[in-house]
């Protein structure tokens, strides 16, 4: 009967746990692009369990990872985010403003903590991740500020964190992540 198959094709698309979720949304941003992306964004809201925080927490963080490494998708990452939050609301943008504080806090820990590693190699390469994570997230939030999902009191105060106190120089990573933000902004 009709209402019998109705049924079973709902059934057929069942939300994940939150773990599959997570494991599912990685699987889902590895495979991200320009051409992919209506299919995927429809099969992660379907199939994702969006209502858990830890989901919604642990798809922020994997953006940001992402746009770390890979500017070139900058822009469809922030697609992502702008249906997400068009689909989720308040929450999903409270989530992804805290992420990207949590974010610039990391990044001066990380700064702070350098001195400490005794391989230059080593203190190289973590500074090199350092950098690329938090001009990555700015260069997000500036492609969030050119599609509404963000206000410019955000993009303000975090040009005003970048800079630091007045009469003060701010570190290279910072200038860099300010001129990504800001081109981002205008571009």
């Amino acid at each position: 009967s009709a209402p019998a198959a109705a049924a079973g094709s709902a059934a057929a698309v069942k939300t994940l746990d939150a773990e599959k979720s997570k494991r599912a949304i990685k699987s889902m941003l590895n495979k991200l692009s320009r051409g992919t992306f209506d299919k995927l964004v429809e099969q992660l809201m379907a199939e994702c369990a969006l209502t858990d925080v830890s989901v919604i927490e642990a798809l922020v963080s994997m953006v940001f990872d992402k746009v770390a490494y890979e500017a070139q998708y900058v822009g469809v990452y922030a697609d992502l985010c702008a249906k997400l939050h068009e689909a989720l609301g308040s929450g999903f943008k409270k989530t992804l403003i805290s992420a990207a504080q949590d974010e610039f806090e990391n990044s001066t820990l990380a700064r702070e903590t350098l001195g400490a590693v005794a391989d230059r190699g080593d203190r190289d390469a973590q500074a090199k991740r350092a950098r690329s994570k938090i001009v990555g997230v700015m260069r997000l939030v500036g492609e969030l500020f050119k599609r509404s999902v963000v206000g410019a009191s955000l993009v303000h105060a975090i040009s005003s964190e970048l800079l630091g106190e007045p009469r003060s120089v701010p570190c290279d990573d910072y200038i860099e992540a300010l001129c990504a933000l800001m081109t981002a902004c205008g571009g």
